[in-house]
């Protein structure tokens, strides 16, 4: 796994080692039986070392303090370290822990590429470590930990060249479990905050090109799955941006039933990939963007090219232009309806909608056999575009 390409995954994948993902060979037992099985889990899965400073405690409340654990996988050099690792109302059966939660302060994972990820602190609610005996029957598949809530605060991300990215707060939530698959779950990553300072050159000149040196973000997530009808609802996707703007996606799905998420994970080849999408379906769908000065700031920038002409220049220009680039459509009534929408958005901003909402569900593989004429796609889908 790559770290730092993605803050949340990059921070639950830390979640993951710290809570139950291998590490370490010949740990000294403590006496402890949860710090034992913790560390047995860890050992069977074959990391370098594991140091701790102490041990204290017992199944109701279990403290670790220094704890460092090196690895050595596919060649790459990575350490954890904890300051304190607090394990309160634990259990131990089978060699596999189950704790109330599992509290961290003063967390550090480094790689020896130079990239480091810290986290002031974070708490896992629910936590299961699997046993050492999982692990080592698992073998390269290692089984994984799974909680009901994580919660990390104060997290920072410095790439291998040296560029921090702070992040303010990660919270994932993890609803019951049928026949092994989550039945609902969410992920908010808040206060992400990006520098022009903290990227490459091409997007240097993008930050430049909209006047920004800072933009801060945040992402949501959440939604919810029924494995006995196949049904899939996105109750909300969200990424927004200071004086950028708000982008938020809904929508149901059915046909997505076990059998079909097997085979969608199996690796298969492209054609077997697209014939188990064939009987999935769009039940609505939902895509709306809420501007916060980012088209302005765009519509400037290309007035700016232009020769000079003011944004509000350029947007009248872009919105008369509408109807003739639209009629590729085929489909009047649809042409019109987005060049209003759209013209509307050029011209005041605020917010545009695209909806889709079939009378009844519109399977893939109808969607595919309307590739050939695609202006047919927003009548069978239903969609429509509005300004909210």
């Amino acid at each position: 796994m790559t770290f730092f390409k993605s803050p949340g995954v990059a921070a639950l994948a830390f979640v993951a080692l710290v809570v139950g993902a291998p590490a370490s060979y010949g740990f000294e037992p403590t006496g402890n039986p949860v710090a034992d099985a913790l560390f047995a889990s860890l050992e069977a899965g074959g990391a370098k070392s594991i140091e701790a400073g102490s041990v204290s405690g017992d199944e109701s409340q279990t403290e670790i303090s220094d704890l460092k654990v090196t690895s050595n996988k596919a060649g790459s050099k990575q350490e954890v370290s904890i300051g304190s690792l607090v394990i309160k109302d634990a259990t131990v059966e089978d060699g596999s822990v189950k704790a109330e939660s599992i509290a961290m302060d003063d967390v550090a994972l480094s790689k020896d590429d130079g990239s480091k990820l810290t986290i002031a602190n974070g708490i896992t609610e629910g936590a299961v470590i699997p046993s050492a005996e999982a692990v080592k029957a698992a073998g390269d598949e290692e089984p994984n930990p799974s909680f009901d809530r994580v919660l990390l605060a104060d997290a920072k991300f410095t790439t291998e060249n040296g560029v921090t990215i702070p992040v303010g707060a990660i919270e994932v939530e993890v609803g019951e479990e049928i026949d092994g698959v989550p039945s609902s779950g969410s992920m908010k990553v808040s206060d992400i905050v990006v520098s022009k300072d903290a990227l490459d050159e091409e997007g240097k000149k993008a930050f430049d090109r909209f006047g920004y040196d800072t933009v801060t973000f945040s992402f949501s997530s959440a939604g919810a799955y029924d494995p006995g009808s196949g049904e899939a609802t996105i109750k909300e996707i969200k990424v927004s941006g200071t004086d950028v703007g708000t982008l938020t996606i809904t929508g149901g799905f059915g046909g997505l039933t076990p059998a079909v998420l097997a085979q969608l994970n199996s690796g298969g080849n492209a054609q077997q990939q697209m014939g188990a999408l064939q009987a999935v379906s769009v039940q609505n769908l939902a895509i709306r963007f809420d501007d916060d000065s980012v088209t302005k700031r765009a519509l400037a920038a290309q007035g700016k090219e232009m020769g000079g002409a003011s944004a509000d220049e350029v947007a009248e220009q872009l919105a008369a232009g509408l109807p003739m680039m639209l009629r590729f459509l085929q489909n009047k009534q649809f042409e019109e309806q987005v060049a209003s929408a759209a013209g509307t958005f050029l011209r005041q901003q605020g917010s545009i909608l695209i909806e889709a909402k079939p009378p009844q569900p519109v399977t893939f593989a109808q969607i595919f056999g309307l590739m050939m004429a695609p202006q047919a796609l927003p009548s069978v889908l239903a969609v429509e575009v509005s300004n909210p």
